[in-house]
């Protein structure tokens, strides 16, 4: 059978009606599809657009999510917290504000680049947050006791 696709020295590929012959002249002109080094480099069309990333011209897409970048404020908002906390831990009710203040910034803060302060911040505003509380149960039971 001299007509089988697959037999024709002429079609090695074994391509049949329809399909273009990749010679490498032109190069993969698909629709997305794998580079292919012809002549012409690869044209392909379509595929997903790069949401976040500058085009060609240097320009963000307007529709992108905004990348926020963690400066660590949070961190350093929680260790300076927990470090005037240390101070006044023994007044009963801002102690136990600034604690927890201290313990959800340290928390939020170690998301950001500055985990070692981040960690510091949420140590320190526990254990302070704990002897605010202990003191406050403290003060509580003394009052009860003059009573």
């Amino acid at each position: 059978m001299d007509n089988n696709y697959n037999n024709d020295p002429n079609n090695p590929a074994g391509q049949g009606y329809g399909a273009a012959p990749d010679n490498g002249q032109y190069g993969n002109q698909g629709y997305g599809g794998a580079p292919n080094n012809g002549q012409y480099g690869n044209q392909g069309y379509g595929g997903y657009p790069n949401y976040g990333q500058s085009d060609f011209y240097g320009l963000q897409d307007p529709y992108a999510n905004p990348q926020v970048e963690e400066s660590g404020s949070n961190a350093i908002a929680s260790l300076v917290v927990s470090l005037i906390n240390i101070i006044l831990f023994c007044v009963p009710v801002l102690g136990i504000c600034m604690g927890l203040i201290g313990l959800i910034l340290g928390i939020k803060g170690l998301k950001s680049d500055k985990k070692g302060i981040s960690i510091a911040g949420t140590v320190i505003s526990g254990l302070t947050l704990a002897l605010a509380t202990v003191v406050f149960i403290g003060f509580i039971i003394s009052l009860v006791k003059r009573v």
